[in-house]
């Protein structure tokens, strides 16, 4: 008797259309049934969608890539890219110090490495220099004091104070009167119109006055009548 076959054949195929199970009944060279089934299973063939993001904004977008699997099937990715932030940033800024005014641009990275522009723009605080001019009637307060102060946004200033002296005055008054009562020697303490201590001396010597004079009066009366009285020892400048 002649040999016949029946045999299974285990496949894989990519297309849907192609699994299954075919069974042929074919011939041997001999002229002998030999049944041969076909079992057909699928390849797996994948479809993704990826997510990423980029810096770039020529690289935003959507990627459609039909790629093979090592078994030779279609396999679709699809990446949709979107844009990170990229920041570009403008400080307003001040200082006191001039070497600091300008602009200044730094090109920084996010913590997602994009670019970000930060421009600095500083401009300078007022400082200021004053000098002023004071008077007092202290000698002790004479002179040129430099103050190093601050505004009240911290920046330097200096104030000048020069002071100067304010006359002070002493006089002394020689006056003469003719009661003893006011003689002597009195001493004011006075303030000029600017508010400095003035000190006025008056000196007050006694006028002579005469109470006695050295004066004989004789009065003789007889037939030749009555003698005028004689007045002697009056000094010169005496007027009766």
């Amino acid at each position: 008797m002649l040999p016949s076959y029946s045999n299974t054949i285990n496949a894989t195929d990519c297309d849907p259309g192609n699994v299954g199970t075919v069974v042929q009944n074919l011939q041997t060279y001999q002229g002998c049934d030999s049944i041969v089934t076909t079992v057909t299973s699928l390849l797996p063939s994948y479809s993704f969608t990826i997510n990423a993001t980029d810096c770039d904004p020529a690289n935003v977008g959507t990627v459609v890539q039909n790629l093979q699997t090592y078994q030779g099937c279609d396999s679709i990715v699809t990446t949709v890219t979107s844009l990170l932030p990229s920041y570009s940033f403008t400080i307003n800024a001040t200082d006191c110090d001039p070497a600091n005014v300008g602009t200044v641009v730094q090109n920084l990275q996010t913590y997602q490495g994009c670019d970000s522009i930060v421009t600095t723009v500083t401009s300078l605080l007022p400082s200021y220099s004053y000098t002023i001019n004071a008077t007092d009637c202290d000698p002790l307060n004479v002179g040129t004091v430099v103050q190093n102060l601050q505004t009240y946004q911290g920046c330097d200033s200096i104030v000048t104070t020069v002071t100067s002296l304010l006359p002070s005055y002493s006089y002394t008054i020689n006056a003469t009167d003719c009661d003893p009562l006011n003689v002597g020697t009195v001493v004011q303490n006075l303030q000029t119109y600017q508010g400095c201590d003035s000190i006025v001396t008056t000196v007050i010597g006694l006028l002579p006055s005469y109470s006695s004079l050295s004066m004989q009066q004789i009065a003789i009366r007889g037939n030749v009548g009555t003698v005028v009285p004689k007045f002697t020892d009056l000094p010169k400048d005496v007027i009766l």
